[in-house]
């Protein structure tokens, strides 16, 4: 709980969590050779998820 967003800025930094444009293109159609956008993600590694958290238990 308490996620922390200066950890995730500093995983970030780090390269531990990654940023992802979601950029993809028409293969067939009316709109083929066009772009399309999927958004922007952020990718991080389970085992590294418990990082961007303040607090954390383990529940298990």
């Amino acid at each position: 709980m308490g996620f922390s967003f200066e950890r995730f800025i500093k995983l970030i930094e780090d390269g531990i969590v990654k940023i992802e444009l979601r950029l993809g293109l028409y293969t067939e159609g009316v709109n083929k050779g066009r772009i399309h956008d999927h958004g922007t993600a952020f990718r991080v590694l389970e085992r590294n998820l418990q990082d961007c958290f303040a607090y954390r238990d383990r529940i298990m």
